[in-house]
């Protein structure tokens, strides 16, 4: 019974603290992708290989995809029913 107490009281700390940590990863992606178009020019070198502009837009969409789900998520933690 006192288990159960402590687990309940765990949770909403657990996934506070994993969308928290989904925020920041999807923030950085999002980030170095935007940075390696704009200060890099990755744009530029597809004639080295095809993967230099598919890399970052890859990483802007991965990021923007987590910061949806994580968003989500730290709408799920605020909502009174699980």
């Amino acid at each position: 019974m006192n288990d159960d107490l402590s687990m309940q009281t765990k949770y909403p700390a657990f996934l506070g603290l994993t969308n928290l940590i989904l925020v920041v990863a999807s923030t950085t992606l999002m980030y170095l992708g935007s940075a390696l178009i704009t200060f890099y020019l990755l744009e530029s070198l597809d004639f080295i290989s095809l993967w230099f502009p598919v890399v970052p837009r890859v990483m802007i969409g991965l990021g923007a995809t987590t910061f949806v789900v994580a968003l989500y998520g730290c709408y799920v933690a605020a909502s009174s029913s699980r």
